[in-house]
């Protein structure tokens, strides 16, 4: 999920909605990217991003590999040939064979996406990072610059509309605008303002209606008039992460490329329909929150009835279209609506849709394209003397970038050429803009582990320490070679939290607790601030993000320095809980022998899918043992499990509690010994 300005909880529609064609052989797509119809073979050419390949889908859903090895971002097929783009380069295949048959590649050019053709033998192709529009001869292979500027933020795709002569392209960055460019003289203009909010794909019909996909909800699909004089219709919700969609006007469907659900969607409309659409002032924030829905949906007829479940107790909170409802408790809250017409009944339920937090959250990294930017000032300049700190927790390893300051990147790795596995990246660019990047050995990191990072360097003392969750690591480097010479200066250059300066290496996981200090910390104050929340005034501390908003579209530094930042698709989550983390490190000092029964937080919280209980058992002097119960509750009161049934002795104790068997939640352990009784919440995320 995107920006937390506006969210939109969008639902996979009812049957009646749509003829839609779901895939059952086997499934070769990994990123489904962009999409294009072949007519010649009345099938589908997807491009699969993350296996790079170009994946073929038959009219039965069939689907067999095309081509390859090639990493294709956006396509069109022209007669017999497919064009895709990629890098620097856009390739021609033939539709029959696959074989190459047309190659041009633009020097400076760091990620060609979307493409289209004009009526006269033209390609025109978007350069997402340059922001510029470039223009190719297919004959001759002779390429110009056709628009060199008045994008907005990462442009993504682009389609020639033939009834008024002109290129559309939209964008990738919250509230964009759909931008228009005239083909007799590139000039460009605005043709929709604050509607297609990270907008990866644009097409056109055979009747000129132009076909938008947005990403700042969850996958909504917008149908524009080709004068854009209204706004747009929404004709399809809940693909996950839509892409570059195509529209096949022989059997007048709409192929849509899901990203992150690896399929593509085909869409045709019926008569009858309705698209849900609800919108809320946001989705997450600190309790009491209240949150503002409202009823966008598209019907045929009207919906006339409204009943609202904020809380999935069965009982029906408003019958108002557009109701309000104050959340007073830290949680995940599912909402079901029944919106009801003369002729249709739809249920939505909106699954885990609502979080609230207890003051403590993180920022959820969910997208490709995730990333925060923190404009550039002098004190981030990561040059001669620093140290970055920061609380992780990713789901994937392969090339995920933490931060990105131009000379200075941080991020993870799975095996690749010369680097460790499941390991901590450093990259380095040095005055003479030669490079050095080293690694931590294999299996420093854990997938979906809370882990603290912490890179502490000094150019005068040559020294470079990298420590996770307070262990020194050994590098795959001979130390001396990262202090041949000093790190480039970086103060103009933005800082990038979560991606790299391509805007396509997003971190994929959570992050808490990041800082950025002017001097090279030690181990033993990296421990002793650690396990703890800082005020922001500490010596040396030059930024300092705890995320604990809980909501907005910022992340706000604590320091005096305000380096505030940007989100843009990312989203507030639950964190670090430091309590329960404070509780687990004081629990190792204990003695062997307590004197009073205690309960701990479990570790970590939230979890997914399995969590540790730490608990002391104390026996008074004649008596060398206690009977002990650890049971886990619903949040109901229902007994779910046992963990601990028995006799125990003094001392500390720890039971690993798997929830594999759980849906999300909140649930309860409780523990019983002697006259001792103590309970506690612990959150399951799935």
């Amino acid at each position: 999920m995107n920006k937390v300005n506006k969210y939109y909880f969008l639902m996979l529609l009812i049957s009646i909605l749509f003829s839609s064609v779901n895939i059952f052989s086997q499934n070769y797509i990994d990123g489904a990217e962009s999409v294009a119809y072949d007519s010649l073979n009345n099938r589908y050419l997807v491009s699969s991003l993350n296996n790079s390949k170009i994946i073929s889908i038959d009219k039965n859903g069939n689907q067999s590999i095309f081509k390859e090895s090639i990493g294709a971002f956006g396509n069109c097929i022209i007669d017999s040939v497919l064009y895709v783009t990629g890098g620097s380069k856009i390739r021609g295949l033939n539709v029959f064979t696959a074989e190459d048959v047309f190659s041009v590649s633009i020097p400076g050019v760091q990620q060609f996406d979307g493409i289209t053709y004009d009526d006269n033998g033209n390609l025109y192709v978007l350069a997402t990072i340059q922001k510029k529009i470039y223009k190719v001869n297919i004959k001759t292979k002779v390429h110009s610059v056709f628009v060199a500027s008045g994008f907005g933020t990462f442009p993504q795709d682009l389609i020639y509309d033939r009834f008024q002569n002109r290129l559309l392209a939209c964008q990738w960055h919250a509230n964009s605008s759909i931008l228009a460019v005239t083909l007799d003289d590139s000039v460009m203009t605005t043709v929709a303002e604050n509607t297609a909010g990270f907008a990866d794909g644009i097409t056109i019909d055979q009747y000129g209606n132009i076909y938008v996909t947005q990403n700042q909800g969850l996958g909504e699909i917008y149908k524009y008039d080709n004068d854009f004089s209204k706004p747009g219709e929404l004709i399809y919700v809940g693909i996950e992460e839509p892409a570059g969609l195509d529209y096949n006007i022989k059997d007048n469907v709409l192929a849509v490329p899901s990203f992150r659900g690896d399929t593509v969607v085909f869409i045709k409309m019926p008569a009858t329909y309705l698209f849900p659409k609800i919108e809320v002032s946001n989705n997450t924030g600190n309790a009491p929150l209240i949150i503002k829905f409202a009823d966008l949906s598209s019907s045929s007829p009207k919906i006339n009835k409204w009943e609202w479940d904020f809380d999935n107790d069965g009982i029906i909170d408003s019958y108002e279209q557009n109701p309000e409802w104050e959340y007073k408790d830290a949680g995940v809250y599912k909402i079901k609506v029944n919106l009801i017409s003369d002729s249709l009944t739809k249920s939505i339920i909106l699954e885990d849709s609502i979080c609230v937090f207890n003051g403590e959250s993180s920022l959820n990294f969910l997208s490709v394209k995730s990333i925060v930017k923190v404009s550039p000032t002098s004190r981030l300049n990561l040059k001669d003397e620093w140290t970055f700190e920061a609380w992780i927790n990713p789901r994937n390893l392969m090339g995920k970038y933490i931060i990105d300051k131009s000379s200075v990147s941080i991020y993870t790795n799975k095996r690749a050429n010369g680097l460790e596995d499941n390991s901590l990246v450093v990259k380095l660019i040095q005055e003479d803009n030669s490079s050095i990047r080293f690694t931590t050995l294999d299996s420093s990191l854990t997938l979906r582990k809370w882990q603290h990072i912490a890179l502490s360097y000094s150019y005068s003392k040559q020294k470079m320490e990298i420590f996770i969750d307070g262990k020194l690591q050994e590098l795959n480097v001979d130390l001396t070679s990262i202090f041949a010479k000093p790190i480039k200066d970086n103060e103009s250059d933005t800082l990038l939290i979560g991606n790299n300066i391509t805007g396509l290496r997003s971190f994929t996981g959570n992050m808490d607790e990041i800082r950025i200090w002017n001097r090279a910390l030690n181990k033993e104050e990296l421990d002793l601030n650690r396990f703890k929340y800082l005020n922001g005034s500490e010596d040396s501390l030059v930024a300092y993000w705890n995320l604990n908003e809980g909501t907005g579209e910022m992340i706000l530094d604590l320091s005096s320095n305000v380096n505030n930042g940007e989100i843009i698709g990312a989203q507030y989550d639950f964190g670090i809980d430091y309590n329960s983390l404070v509780n687990v490190k004081e629990a190792s000092y204990e003695t062997n022998q307590p004197n009073e029964f205690k309960l701990y937080q479990n570790y970590p919280n939230p979890f997914n899918p399995s969590t540790i209980i730490q608990y002391t058992v104390a026996t008074g002097n004649n008596v060398s043992s206690v009977f002990v119960t650890l049971k886990i509750y619903d949040i109901l009161g229902r007994e779910l499990a046992t963990l601990v049934n028995e006799e125990q002795t003094s001392g500390k104790h720890s039971v690993k509690f798997d929830a594999s068997f759980l849906s999300s939640g909140f649930y309860i352990y409780k523990i019983t010994a002697d006259q001792y009784s103590s309970a506690r919440k612990m959150l399951l995320i799935r």
